[in-house]
């Protein structure tokens, strides 16, 4: 079954013309979406790309939602339609002014000097097999850590993407969003040899955790498919 948000989005807010049937109907369907959010982030990798942007976009509803009840009026809440748009993307002359017109985000190069992989981040790459594996799941775990998505692409600019700039929204040049994935890959073999570091006599002693240290080596030093990894970024940024 695919999942169809704006369909959603519209069952929600034409599904009552009256007040205190629509704020009935809104807490209704919060709490019982919260309630499956929340098992489900309990027993499901969040780090997969279609289930971290599908709980992603529910919980931007649920706050655009509260904040509607908050408000206790009818004509905020038939303004949850701008959690995806505002006006369409046609009235605007391009991707650029759209984004600048509906969406605030952090300035890139403030996002890239704030970025944050650990030593949780490398233990989590140990578990995976291969490096574009690793790096497409760093990368959206940090976009996701974010309040606002510092990259934007939209879907008929197919694999283009959009940062902020200045304060202003442009087109991420192609060597731009190679330079992110690389400092991804970078900043994980730099987690990986304070491991090294502090596991190096076990290396010598522990078959096993050579065995993790060798795999990992040629792992994080492998060359990185950028054109594979731009496509899955893409699929989950898109709007």
């Amino acid at each position: 079954m695919i999942y169809d948000y704006n369909k959603y989005n519209e069952l929600i807010i034409t599904s009552s013309s009256k007040k205190d049937d629509v704020i009935l109907k809104l807490t209704s369907i919060l709490l019982e979406k919260d309630t499956i959010i929340n098992g489900l982030i309990g027993s499901l990798s969040t780090k997969d790309i279609f289930i971290s942007k599908l709980i992603k976009d529910i919980r931007i509803l649920n706050a655009n939602i509260y904040s509607c009840l908050n408000n206790n009026s009818v004509n905020s809440v038939k303004s949850v339609k701008s959690v995806k748009s505002v006006k369409s993307v046609k009235s605007y002359k391009s991707p650029e002014e759209y984004l600048n017109y509906n969406y605030k985000a952090i300035n890139f190069d403030m996002f890239l000097s704030n970025i944050d992989i650990n030593m949780s981040s490398l233990l989590d790459c140990f578990k995976l097999d291969k490096l574009n594996t690793c790096i497409i799941e760093q990368v959206i775990d940090l976009l996701s850590k974010s309040n606002t998505l510092p990259i934007r692409c939209y879907k008929k600019k197919k694999n283009t993407f959009y940062a902020v700039f200045n304060s202003i929204w442009r087109e991420l040049k192609d060597n731009e969003i190679n330079n992110f994935i690389n400092l991804v890959q970078r900043n994980l073999y730099g987690i990986f040899t304070v491991w090294s570091k502090e596991n190096e006599q076990l290396t010598y002693t522990d078959d096993e955790v050579n065995n993790i240290f060798i795999k990992n080596n040629i792992k994080l030093t492998s060359i990185i498919n950028n054109t594979l990894i731009k496509k899955l970024l893409f699929n989950y940024l898109i709007l």
